[in-house]
């Protein structure tokens, strides 16, 4: 099952390499343009497993996550050749008859920290057939 709980940041000019000797962020992932399918560079954090996590919980660890390293959160935003700089939630939701759509919004909080640290919050949201 994919997970999509991170926050990750990418760009086709942004040098993995030279960033991350320099960040405390703990990256759990890497990838560079050109390797494999790869049209960008980047990094990501895995903050959680999405998949299991509540909505309301994975916001409370994102805001932990955004506090607690907010400086060098500020510093990749404005890394060179970043162009995305991404806070990713995940929504697992059953699939209704007769669901014609929703909205996800982030709660004040996570808006204010996600505007402080520059990171665009974004929701993956995976609709799931419910059993009869």
């Amino acid at each position: 099952m994919i997970n999509h709980f991170e926050l990750f940041a990418h760009g086709t000019a942004f040098d993995v390499d030279a960033y991350l000797p320099r960040t405390e962020l703990p990256v759990s992932r890497v990838w560079r343009r050109g390797s494999a399918h790869y049209k960008t560079s980047g990094i990501a954090v895995t903050l959680g497993a999405g998949h299991s996590i509540p909505l309301l919980e994975q916001e409370r660890v994102a805001i932990e996550f955004l506090s607690r390293h907010r400086d060098a959160l500020v510093a990749l935003g404005r890394e060179p050749g970043v162009d995305a700089f991404i806070l990713r939630l995940h929504l697992r939701m059953p699939f209704r008859e007769g669901l014609v759509g929703f909205c996800v919004v982030p709660s004040m909080t996570l808006m204010r920290h996600a505007l402080d640290t520059g990171v665009e919050p974004s929701y993956h949201v995976a609709l799931e057939p419910t059993m009869p």
